[in-house]
């Protein structure tokens, strides 16, 4: 097993946050939003529907 990413030829970095404001924001969504097994827990390991 190897944790070494590759990363594509056009690989751009991510835009930075304009402001603090907008960081705490999106810090709040990412850690509101629940884990994979969370999910899985949650729909008893069934994936959702398309």
């Amino acid at each position: 097993m190897s944790l070494l990413d590759v990363l594509p030829d056009g690989f751009g970095p991510l835009p930075r946050v304009t402001s603090r404001d907008e960081g705490t924001r999106i810090r709040r969504l990412l850690d509101g939003a629940p884990s994979v097994r969370e999910r899985l827990l949650h729909t008893g390991g069934q994936r959702p529907s398309p």
